[in-house]
């Protein structure tokens, strides 16, 4: 394990660069627990590990300023790797030291060898350049609020307290720096590495003067009573219940207790070196809970999971799954579990309920014109994932290109395509007409021209094309969502640019000036065919009027769903002409030929209903806010699909839509002679025999 995280150990150790060496912090999460999972092995502190041939850090196209906002996990890797490459980084933490979730951690028995880790990156930062800045917050945040507002139920008594007690103020001697200050320092992209906050369950008394969180026990050391009830049991429940079950020196720093504790023979009298383990006395009673009702800790990785039960039931903690949280009064905590009402009497409550991400400066950013790329928990905040985060800083680094200007718009109207990581996972691209973002492998594509009605002018006909493009040729991009900004989806073709199309074409010969209008035409279609060449799914999200030339974008998707204030209409009979880029040919094969003859006759308004109705869309959601969440869950499960067989079911529909069965039939027999015998085959077998999610690569 140590030459898992860091092959130069003897190296550095020969010269004299202790402190220079990654060093093996024990967790076991990306060595034996990938081991047991059937995964390929790798290291939480050096994620290269044993994909060496496959993450290489070049040197930068130039020495672009990046800021860096969080120097947790996440941030440090980013930042260090990114430095290293050449890049010019400045790492802002509000904090006093680098770290972030890290400093916590650390203060768990068992995980007091994360100091190295930081230690590590403190000394990376030095040789790298990183110029770090702590005690400094960028931008001004607003507090984050603090109550949660939910419905009532009959048993409430009305205005129940529902805010937790724990404070968000900030350090008043932490400077700030404002966004306009980065974008005057001339720094163009902005990497948010500023984790989590704890979430606030909707428990009604989650205010009372017992209920603590996480954060509390373990970064403040606020006191806590001698029986304590922990809400959650993922990897922050079980690390706060060892904090709390241990005084004194940890086992892991005193050998005498370590082996006593694991039962360990050091003088091996006793066969195999075995011995009954010896633990103290427990300072607290715990109960542990869960509202699901699996095993406790089931989510917890597999060597950490045996250890963790093991030492919490030797210590005699109660753990209960499927609880129902009732109430928390000063009679303690009120649960039901089993059907069974039960009253926690508990001297605190300590809340260990999951995270939110902290990323409320994302839109701040972007709207100076920064792009912004998330990792870590700001990306994701399901768990407190050290792995994922320092694994992401690295990646990212690693693809990180300069920042993409806003394209031109080409004298042509054929696609250009995107340089290879001008979109960055997790980041956006500012386009003129277009916002793009790759977040957890579903590419967003929005159409932004919200004052214009979203009205398709050649710069956006330019970039739709050049962003499908992208999403087909980015491995990390799985699947696409298209979508519209402002109060509707699209108002169509920009009918300016239809006036000033006579100069594009214009020739002194007649023949000449024809050619070059068909020429328009058939780049304008390339655009739109852009969706159906894209291997990867597409998924239309259409809020509001979706007219004209909309029609003809959203016929190309794969799949189409509506919000109920949705409105369409073929609309290009009512300006005299025929529609020419699509519509008239993909219509018919999704809605049946005599229906969409009535709607391009008669430029006939129909709504969210009749487009079901018609199957024009597969579901309508009630509020464009449901339609966008509703859409992304589809997205996400498509992207946890092995994307080689998502490609290959993609080809064989669109195949099938233009041949016979037979001619069908014989492709996708070629096809899976070729294609079935695969690393995701192989990988959905093991995941299923190995009752885990399958994790295949892009």
């Amino acid at each position: 394990r140590p030459f898992l995280a860091d092959p130069l150990f003897v190296q550095k150790a020969a010269a004299g660069k202790a402190d220079e060496i990654n060093t093996c912090i024990g967790c076991n999460q990306a060595c034996l627990d990938h081991t047991f999972a059937g995964k390929v092995t790798s290291c939480l502190v050096n994620p290269r590990a044993c994909h060496e041939t496959l993450i290489n850090i070049t040197p930068a196209p130039s020495r672009e300023r990046i800021a860096v906002v969080g120097a947790g996990p996440a941030g440090l890797s980013f930042a260090t790797t990114a430095a290293q490459r050449g890049f010019d980084v400045t790492l802002f933490d509000a904090a006093t030291e680098i770290g972030g979730q890290f400093n916590i951690a650390k203060q768990v028995p068992g995980k007091e060898e994360f100091f190295e880790t930081l230690r590590y990156f403190g000394k990376q930062i030095e040789l790298t350049g990183v110029t770090l800045q702590l005690k400094t917050k960028v931008g001004v945040i607003a507090s984050r609020p603090n109550r949660v507002s939910i419905p009532h139920a009959e048993h409430e008594p009305c205005g129940a307290d529902f805010s937790p007690p724990w404070s968000t103020e900030v350090d008043p001697t932490t400077s700030r720096v404002s966004i306009e200050e980065l974008v005057s320092r001339g720094f163009k992209q902005v990497v948010l590495a500023t984790g989590v906050t704890p979430r606030t369950p909707p428990i009604e008394g989650i205010g009372h003067a017992k209920v603590l969180s996480y954060l509390d026990v373990l970064r403040d050391k606020k006191p806590v009573g001698k029986t304590v009830a922990l809400i959650g049991a993922g990897g922050i429940g079980f690390d706060t219940a060892e904090y709390l079950l241990h005084e004194g020196t940890s086992p892991s720093l005193d050998k005498a207790k370590f082996f006593a504790e694991w039962g360990v023979d050091t003088s091996y009298a006793e066969r195999g070196g075995l011995t009954p383990a010896h633990i103290d006395k427990s300072p607290r009673k715990i109960y542990l809970l869960q509202r699901k009702t699996g095993k406790v800790g089931d989510g917890l990785g597999k060597t950490t999971g045996w250890i963790h039960r093991t030492s919490l039931k030797n210590r005699h903690v109660e753990m209960l799954a499927g609880v129902t949280y009732r109430r928390i009064d000063d009679a303690g905590l009120h649960i039901t579990v089993n059907g069974e009402e039960r009253t926690l009497v508990v001297d605190n409550v300590v809340i260990c309920a999951g995270q939110e991400p902290q990323r409320e400066l994302q839109a701040e950013l972007q709207a100076a014109g920064l792009q912004v790329h998330l990792i870590g928990g700001a990306d994701e905040a399901a768990e407190l994932d050290a792995k994922r985060a320092i694994k992401q800083g690295l990646e990212l680094a690693v693809a990180l290109a300069a920042a993409p200007k806003a394209a031109d718009a080409p004298a042509s109207a054929a696609c250009v395509t995107i340089a290879a990581g001008s979109i960055q996972k997790n980041g956006t691209t500012p386009f003129e007409t277009l916002t793009v973002s790759l977040v957890d492998h579903i590419a967003t594509i929005r159409l932004n021209r919200p004052d214009k009605a979203n009205a398709m002018n050649l710069a956006m006909w330019h970039e739709i094309c050049q962003a499908f493009q992208w999403v087909d040729a980015t491995p990390g991009a799985r699947v696409a969502i298209l979508e519209g900004e402002g109060k509707l989806f699209t108002s169509g073709i920009d009918l300016q640019m239809m006036m000033g199309m006579g100069d594009q074409i214009q020739n002194d010969c007649e023949a000449r000036t024809r050619e070059n209008l068909r020429q328009v035409i058939l780049d304008l279609q390339d655009t739109l065919t852009s969706l159906e060449r894209c291997r990867k799914p597409v998924l239309a999200a259409i809020h509001g009027a979706c007219i004209g030339g909309g029609i003809d974008l959203i016929c190309c998707a794969d799949m189409r769903y509506c919000s109920a204030d949705a409105s369409f209409c073929i609309k290009e009979i009512d300006i005299g002409m025929t529609a020419d880029v699509g519509t008239l040919q993909r219509l018919p094969k999704l809605i049946g030929e005599g229906m969409a003859r009535e709607l391009a006759y008669t430029a006939r308004k129909f709504d969210a209903s009749e487009a079901l109705q018609m199957k024009l869309v597969n579901r309508v959601f009630d509020t464009r806010e449901a339609l966008l969440k509703g859409v992304r869950e589809i997205a996400t499960t498509i992207a946890a699909k092995s994307p080689l067989s998502i490609r290959g079911v993609k080809e064989m529909i669109s195949y099938a839509r233009d041949h016979t069965v037979a001619d069908g039939l014989n492709y996708v027999a070629t096809w899976n002679a070729a294609m079935l015998l695969s690393n995701d085959l192989q990988e959905a077998m093991m995941a299923n025999m190995g009752k885990r999610p399958p994790e295949f690569k892009d």
